[in-house]
């Protein structure tokens, strides 16, 4: 047996007495879930797949349900209650969640799992979502290759540390149910302000662009189904005699990583250029013919996939970006500001754009479907500079509240993924007062 003081690289001396370590395969088995989907059936059995592990729970976002009759022989695809799923591979490799008794029965989809022997499987769900084991090991492992990847022998080799009495082990997972839950708790509350925000801008920017800012206006028909009334002195135009829209690129440059920047679907998120997973790319390797520069004042306009029809404008600081496989505007004839509003409309994306992408299995949308959406505006350029001038402060003002708030929730976060390295290091000891506090029981 190999006992050990602590699990900290630096050796500190561990408050909960005797520890060990061991390889998950001495402590669990792991077993692989199916190869190919079983048949869709909307009568049939859940399947949990990567899309609905989050962070140590089950999810059920685009949860599919299949034909239990479609399942393979000599696999074993259901999934009992203190299971562990782990996802395989791609964007979520390595989070797991444990299977609680609303799931028992469910069918695993390609990912593998975890059967507690040995140890306490709930003691076992919080290893695999602390530091010392899913950033320290799995998440190393899974960069081994280009696409993230882990496999049964490589889940069974990562060390996990324990303390040698199970009803230890019982007593932490305990405390961290209780401790996360709150937390779990709290985030989810803040998460409902931010859809709230959300609501609320959308509202703003709806009532803006297509009814101004002056309540007395006298108003007209749109003759649009889902506007009604707009003001006397608008119009309504379709985009492409506003402005031009021309395509990104087809195939994306050779990487290089003091080159520019280029914009991706990624990178547009309800109206604003992000950096997240930003790439930059070889000037030099850019295709002759095309017009891939981006300039202030444009627009970029996702193409296809998750994103489809999502656009943000592009600011001073993104000018001279390259444009990825997606669409640009350029207004020609309108305030370019009212036309990226008008993109972020309900009546524009929800009513016209988002129901063109429905047509195809695969979101999808082309510079035609994008040109033939109906706008409403003022006549007047300076009317319409005055609109965004107005929703420039608006949305300055609620950007300042959902930063607060996203803070705090990466604040509580990073608090829980605190809490449960601490606990599953031995670093923190759970007391009697610790539980009563929690109102938790063993």
């Amino acid at each position: 047996m190999n006992v050990i003081p602590s699990f900290s690289m630096n050796n500190e001396k561990s408050s909960c007495g005797r520890w060990i370590s061991r390889r998950i395969k001495m402590v669990a088995d792991v077993r692989y879930g199916l190869g190919q989907p079983p048949e869709r059936n909307a009568e049939g059995l859940p399947i949990i797949r990567a899309t609905n592990v989050s962070r140590g729970r089950i999810t059920e976002k685009d949860l599919m349900y299949v034909d239990p009759d479609d399942l393979p022989l000599g696999r074993d695809p259901y999934l009992k209650t203190g299971e562990i799923i782990v996802v395989r591979s791609g964007a979520y490799t390595g989070d797991s969640a444990i299977i609680p008794d609303k799931w028992n029965g469910a069918i695993v989809g390609y990912d593998m799992v975890l059967s507690a022997t040995r140890c306490a499987p709930n003691y076992l769900a919080y290893c695999l979502l602390s530091d010392s084991v899913l950033d320290a090991q799995i998440l190393l492992l899974t960069q081994r290759a280009a696409q993230p990847h882990l496999n049964a022998n490589e889940l069974g080799n990562v060390i996990v540390h324990l303390p040698e009495n199970v009803i230890e082990q019982n007593r932490i997972a305990v405390y961290l149910d209780a401790s996360c839950a709150s937390i779990d708790r709290a985030v989810e509350t803040k998460q409902k302000q931010l859809e709230i925000l959300d609501a609320l801008r959308k509202s703003i920017i709806q009532k803006a662009v297509t009814q101004g800012l002056n309540p007395d206006a006298e108003m007209k028909n749109s003759r649009l189904e889902m506007l009604g009334k707009i003001p006397t002195r608008w119009q309504v135009r379709r985009l492409k005699a506003l402005s031009d829209i021309r395509y990104g690129l087809g195939q994306p440059p050779a990487q290089k990583d003091d080159g520019l920047p280029i914009l991706r679907a990624t990178n547009v998120t309800r109206g604003k250029i992000t950096e997240k997973g930003l790439i930059r790319v070889d000037p030099e390797d850019l295709p002759a013919g095309r017009d891939p520069y981006l300039a202030a004042g444009e627009i970029i306009v996702v193409r296809s996939g998750a994103y489809t029809a999502d656009s943000a404008i592009i600011s001073e600081e993104w000018a001279g970006s390259i444009a990825g496989y997606d669409m640009v505007v350029t207004a020609r004839r309108s305030e370019p500001r009212f036309l990226a509003y008008a993109l972020l409309s309900n009546y524009v994306l929800r009513d016209q754009l988002l129901l063109m992408t429905l047509r195809a299995a695969q979101p999808h949308l082309n510079a035609n479907e994008l040109g033939s959406v109906k706008i409403v505006a003022p006549e007047r350029i300076p009317e319409q500079t005055e609109i965004c001038d107005y929703l420039d402060r608006r949305m300055k003002e609620l950007d300042k509240v959902r930063d607060n708030i996203s803070s705090q929730i990466t604040t509580l976060t990073a608090y829980r993924k605190s809490l449960i390295h601490e606990c599953v290091t031995g670093k923190r000891r759970i007391t009697d007062a610790d539980l009563a506090k929690v109102g938790a029981h063993v």
